[in-house]
């Protein structure tokens, strides 16, 4: 059951990524929410495109006339306020040593989750034991109460 929940999330986790880059992705220079988002993503996780560069090729509000947008290129400094390309011809003729471009964003994120994954679980795992203390708090509460009846 909880394979089956981890694929289930985890490709539709995929395809509502693949999704935003298709329909909202405009850009390196765009400002919206969602291309700002992935800009991000793009340079801090040194990362382009859910699988790999190639996903970008269907973004249809991005106007593009590189192959590439700059921030998956390799660049200096953090975004926003990272430099262009170190190699000016990457947009268009990126490769493995000026660019991200073989690499997808979703590995470089579940990456860094899976970083966390013990304080994750532990975190986890002392809230439910939260919840049920509280649980049974509330329950001897309310059976003593049941029996303490003023007169």
């Amino acid at each position: 059951m909880y394979l089956y929940f981890l694929i289930k999330v985890e490709s539709q986790l995929k395809s509502a990524l693949q999704i935003s880059i298709n329909d909202q992705y405009a850009g390196s220079s765009a400002t919206d929410p969602i291309s700002v988002a992935w800009n991000y993503a793009f340079v801090t996780f040194h990362c382009c495109g859910v699988y790999n560069s190639t996903d970008l090729s269907s973004a249809k509000k991005w106007n593009s006339t590189n192959k590439i947008p700059d921030t998956c290129c390799i660049v200096t400094g953090n975004f926003p306020d990272q430099s262009g390309p170190t190699d000016p011809s990457c947009p268009n003729k990126p490769t493995t040593g000026n660019s991200h471009a073989h690499k997808g964003c979703y590995e470089s994120i579940l990456d860094l989750i899976l970083q966390y994954n013990d304080y994750i679980i532990g975190i986890s795992a002392a809230i439910a034991t939260l919840q049920i203390f509280t649980l049974v708090a509330a329950i001897v509460i309310a059976r003593t109460r049941n029996k303490i009846r003023p007169t």
